[in-house]
């Protein structure tokens, strides 16, 4: 009978022990979810001034909805400053100099359309890529975690929001053009480097090789480029012989 008691006793003290570790395990995961937690300006603004701290918490807790917020919002908001500039240079004039016959509202259904398609093709193009690049990623060593990736993606843009809202100042204020150019080219770093950070934040991998990922898609492009260039060279080379070479 003591046998069994002392067996009864360190069995419960076992459980005791297990369910003890068990609360206290829990109880430390709801504190570093509470601290992981970020409302959709500290993400915005950690985005642009900590991004490294801000996407290992996004890595975490991805918050697909902030970012498909933002996404959104810096589309519209390009869209709608492009549509302000195409008006000033009154396209809607010469599209109907060209065309004729057709009404303002036709021509402002047009630049609906065109910002829908784009929008569209922004959304696809977001999540094809980042998808595209968590599989590669996996391939790579990543921990394949593709909802974190295409968070951290989305706020990963928000870069061409300042370069939009620079640009357009530079043009009211009719500043050197080259201006724009140095706008452009420090935004695209901007965002590579956000990027860069994304991969490395979400999938566990070295700066190296998340800045190799990162850039993949720029790199496929330019094969692409340099191989289309290459086959219209092969197509038309014939010809060039024939005309051009005695």
């Amino acid at each position: 009978m003591t046998e069994d008691k002392k067996i009864i006793e360190e069995t419960t003290t076992e459980i005791r022990n297990d369910t003890l570790g068990e609360e206290i395990e829990s109880e430390q995961n709801a504190i570093e979810s509470e601290e992981e937690k970020q409302s959709f300006v500290e993400i915005l603004y950690g985005t642009a001034a900590s991004p490294n701290s801000t996407f290992a918490k996004l890595a975490k807790r991805p918050r697909v909805g902030y970012s498909i917020i933002t996404v959104l919002a810096i589309y519209l908001f390009t869209w709608f400053l492009n549509l302000s500039d195409l008006r000033n240079t009154e396209l809607g004039n010469v599209v109907m100099e060209e065309f004729g016959g057709i009404s303002t509202e036709v021509i402002n259904y047009m630049f609906i359309l065109m910002g829908a398609y784009g929008l569209i093709f922004v959304i696809l193009t977001w999540f094809l890529v980042s998808g595209s690049l968590n599989l590669w990623a996996a391939l790579l060593g990543g921990k394949g975690n593709a909802k974190a990736l295409f968070a951290c993606y989305g706020f990963a843009m928000l870069p061409s929001l300042f370069s939009e809202v620079l640009q357009t100042i530079i043009n009211l204020f009719r500043l050197p053009g080259v201006i724009n150019w140095i706008i452009v080219v420090l935004s695209f770093i901007w965002i590579i480097y956000l990027q860069m950070v994304s991969v490395r934040t979400s999938q566990g991998l070295t700066t190296g090789i998340s800045l190799f990922i990162a850039l993949t898609p720029i790199l496929v492009f330019a094969i692409l480029m340099i191989v289309s260039i290459f086959l219209m060279f092969a197509m038309f080379f014939p010809i060039y012989q024939s005309f051009f070479v005695m």
